[in-house]
């Protein structure tokens, strides 16, 4: 018989269902085994933050703009005026001429109708004439008359009497209506005006009506008193602007400068709105004197008060007053003489504030 050789042969192995492991496989399972160990070793260790979202070394600045500041913003004002009076007729008669219009004003010097053949004369005199004058007069009618040829541009004094100069400044007013060789002011032929100009709210007499002595020619709208602002701005220093004329603003929203009124009741537009009844107006309100600010980061500011705070530029914290803010950027005066070119963005709440 023969002798067999030690081991198992290639029957008994297929029987046991055994293989060898080719060296590629054991290389594949080492990889796998390999990658499994830096998975867990990812799940344990801590991740580290990317470069950019790493927070910078030391404190994040912003740079500081410098501007000027008006405040300038429109405001809404409520008018205050005095009640509206009656012009009246000073003499009977069939009206020939008439300028009267809605809306417009009637100024002091001019005709705006005629009654018959007489052209009918507007004065604004602090005491209403009383009495025909001529020369020879004397009395405070006779004074406030000289006050107003003066304000209409003839060299006259407030004397009291009625000289030869006082008849020469009438006749001048007389021709500039279109009456000549006049020089007298009977009262038949001057209407009184409360104001240097006054803006009509109606006219009751139309060309060819027959008017008698009292009747009604147009209702006036009252004096402008003042303007009242509907959100005042809560401290002096501000004006109101109508063009090229401004106004002082009282602390409470008050407009009371008699020269500014004036002005806005000669105004076309605003008087044509009053006529219709309207009292209210917009104004553009601004500091009277602007401000020098530094355009700061909201987030810049710690605040001390409501208008008060400081900000923090190269370690130092500079007191400041916060004049206004709009869409994340705050202005603000600096109040011990600083201007920083720069300032913190987020500074340590607890920094103390001078």
């Amino acid at each position: 018989m023969a002798e067999r050789r030690p081991g198992h042969s290639t029957r008994d192995r297929q029987s046991t269902g055994q293989s060898p492991l080719s060296p590629a496989v054991l290389g594949l399972a080492g990889v796998v085994l390999v990658a499994l160990g830096a998975l867990a070793a990812a799940c344990w260790l801590p991740t580290p933050t990317p470069t950019l979202l790493q927070p910078p070394p030391g404190p994040v600045t912003a740079a500081v703009a410098a501007e000027w500041y008006d405040g300038g913003r429109d405001v809404s004002a409520e008018a205050v005026a005095a009640p509206g009076r009656a012009l009246v007729a000073p003499t009977a008669g069939v009206v020939t001429a008439s300028a009267c219009r809605q809306g417009e004003t009637i100024a002091s010097g001019a005709a705006p109708w005629t009654i018959g053949d007489q052209p009918i004369l507007a004065l604004a005199t602090a005491t209403p004439l009383w009495r025909d004058l001529e020369s020879g007069a004397q009395g405070a009618d006779v004074a406030a008359l000289q006050v107003e040829l003066a304000r209409l541009g003839q060299p006259l004094e407030a004397s009291g009497r009625y000289d030869w100069a006082t008849a020469q400044a009438v006749a001048a007013l007389w021709r500039a209506v279109q009456v000549t060789d006049r020089d007298d002011l009977p009262l038949a032929a001057v209407l009184w005006l409360p104001t240097d100009q006054a803006t009509v709210a109606a006219c009751a007499a139309q060309l060819g009506d027959v008017v008698a002595p009292g009747q009604e020619l147009a209702q006036l709208s009252g004096q402008l008193l003042g303007l009242s602002l509907a959100n005042p701005p809560g401290a002096d220093g501000w004006v109101v602007r109508l063009g090229e004329a401004t106004a002082a603003v009282t602390a409470a929203g008050r407009v009371e400068d008699p020269v500014f009124l004036a002005a806005l009741a000669a105004d076309p537009t605003w008087a044509a709105a009053r006529a219709a009844g309207m009292t209210s107006l917009s104004l553009r309100l601004e500091l009277a004197q602007p401000l020098s600010v530094l355009v700061v980061p909201a987030s810049a500011i710690i605040p001390t008060s409501a208008n008060t705070g400081c900000v923090v530029s190269e370690g130092r914290a500079l007191a400041v007053t916060i004049v206004a803010s709009s869409l994340g950027q705050t202005m603000v005066a600096p109040t011990g003489g600083d201007e920083p070119s720069q300032v913190e963005v987020r500074p340590d709440p607890g920094t103390h504030c001078p």
